[in-house]
């Protein structure tokens, strides 16, 4: 069974001045350390959580645009797009 431990990003990971709490990056190295995955889910694009998963260490998976874009990444880093869902214009 995969573990995965999805964190908000915005009031959660980082404060209200977009600066991250300092013991997350604790966090994530014991989640990695028990053999979790991690991930940030956020409603920011995916470029803009970069930083954050860098500073973290790396990230495993990224729930972005409010969860219509769920993304991993391969061995150089590169985003890969596992789902992708879109609202019409009709349900906006």
């Amino acid at each position: 069974m995969t573990r995965l431990l999805l964190c908000d990003v915005d009031g959660t990971l980082v404060d209200a001045a977009g600066n991250p709490h300092q013991g997350c990056r604790r966090l994530a190295a014991r989640a990695r350390a028990m053999g979790m995955k991690l991930g940030l889910s956020s409603a920011r694009y995916p470029p803009a959580l970069r930083p954050l998963a860098n500073w973290l260490g790396g990230v495993d998976f990224i729930a972005a645009c409010q969860g219509a874009l769920v993304m991993t990444f391969d061995d150089e880093g590169r985003g890969l797009l596992i789902e992708e869902t879109y609202l019409s214009p009709e349900q906006t």
